[in-house]
């Protein structure tokens, strides 16, 4: 694992902050028909060989009448400012070489899972990282599921499944198995990272952060009535500042710590979380952590429906990760780009960028077990 420059480290992450806070001033109250994105995204050429590109696509037709409210404009600028002041309040200091990784979770109950590990590999590779990338895996965990994720190149950690409470939780029941990054003490802060996602730009400087950290589920700066919100669960909430410290689960920075495991395991066993976190680890998350976690920049967790609903955001800070949420994954059967997606470039740009992951030559041209994924976009 390669040990990352604090200093350096500390300096980019205030610089990109700051040139963040700038631009905002600037562009702000620019009107999306006369937006354009870019997204510096490292990505292959061509399907024949690998090489860096800059990915533009205009947000012209995504939301031609969206504004920004006070409140929005209040939680972004906010929202920049705690990131660039990180590195000098003491949030992001460490001394001395880094032991950092990557960790996604594995299990055998939601196959499909891999598909997302292949695309999700090959966009941390043309990061640059030099971070090991682990995969979390469970004892009954398949010899080919297993050769299949080192033939990827992902380090694994067996661990074992946390599921408080099986017949109350059900399909979430195995997903507190995400507990155990904090028993992965060999290293100093790990990134966690949902098998739908990918990654397009270097985002080491998040192993600076020596404090819990995570995006909102309701990202900072959009307002109540756009269609994140409508897409989403959390417009149950009618507070906008509980929905903006009410933490997302798809991406998190772990400084492991046993003592920490194993009070939190202590409260899952003991079923304590059933009146307060409900039944997935993200809402168990929230409550431990409640008020003790910091709240990352909206573009480390981009989701489709905030790109179309509220372009203005990404002109200030261009998105570091896509997180392709909710049942429609890009690796499962007949999902297509249909023709309103098809007619918006921000759309189909991001529906096309997965499978350009999933096929790269970066990483050997291994295939999941016994699983099918959707290789190619389809289009309806």
């Amino acid at each position: 694992m390669g040990a990352l420059s604090t200093t350096s480290g500390r300096l980019a992450l205030a610089a990109t902050a700051l040139l963040g806070l700038l631009v905002y001033v600037v562009v702000w109250r620019i009107t999306p028909s006369s937006v354009a994105i870019t997204v510096c995204s490292v990505l292959p050429v061509d399907s024949a060989g690998a090489g860096a590109r800059s990915s533009n696509f205009s947000t012209a037709a995504a939301a031609p009448n969206a504004t920004l409210n006070d409140v929005a404009r209040r939680d972004f600028a906010d929202a920049l400012a705690r990131h660039l002041a990180a590195p000098f309040v003491g949030y992001t200091y460490r001394s001395g070489p880094i032991r950092r990784a990557y960790a996604v979770l594995m299990l055998e109950n939601d196959r499909q899972q891999l598909c997302g590990a292949r695309a999700l590999m090959a966009s941390l590779r043309y990061t640059g990282t030099t971070a090991d990338v682990v995969a979390l895996v469970a004892p009954d965990t398949r010899a080919d599921t297993r050769a299949y994720l080192e033939a990827l190149g992902y380090k694994l950690r067996e661990v074992p499944v946390i599921q408080p409470n099986v017949m109350r939780d059900g399909y979430y029941a195995s997903v507190f198995t995400s507990i155990n990054l904090w028993a992965l003490t060999e290293y100093d802060c790990v990134v966690k990272l949902d098998s739908d996602m990918v990654v397009l730009t270097n985002i080491d400087e998040l192993f600076l952060y020596n404090v819990f950290a995570a995006t909102p589920d309701y990202p900072a700066g959009l307002p109540f009535d756009s269609a994140d919100c409508k897409e989403t669960m959390v417009c149950q909430y009618t507070s906008h500042d509980f929905r903006a410290r009410y933490l997302n689960g798809a991406l998190l920075v772990v400084q492991p710590n046993l003592d920490t495991y194993n009070d939190m395991r202590g409260i899952l066993e003991r079923h304590e979380e059933q009146l307060v976190g409900g039944p997935s680890e993200q809402g168990f998350l929230n409550w431990y952590f409640k008020n003790k976690w910091f709240s990352l920049p909206h573009y480390y967790n981009v989701r489709m429906p905030a790109i179309r609903s509220f372009p203005q955001m990404f002109v200030v800070s261009p998105p570091r990760i896509f997180h392709y949420i909710g049942g429609a994954k890009p690796w499962k059967a007949n999902f297509a780009c249909n023709k309103s997606c098809q007619n918006q470039p921000t759309e189909r740009w991001h529906f096309e960028l997965w499978y350009k992951y999933y096929n790269d030559p970066v990483i050997p041209a291994v295939h999941p077990p016994d699983v099918v994924c959707q290789s190619q976009p389809l289009f309806s």
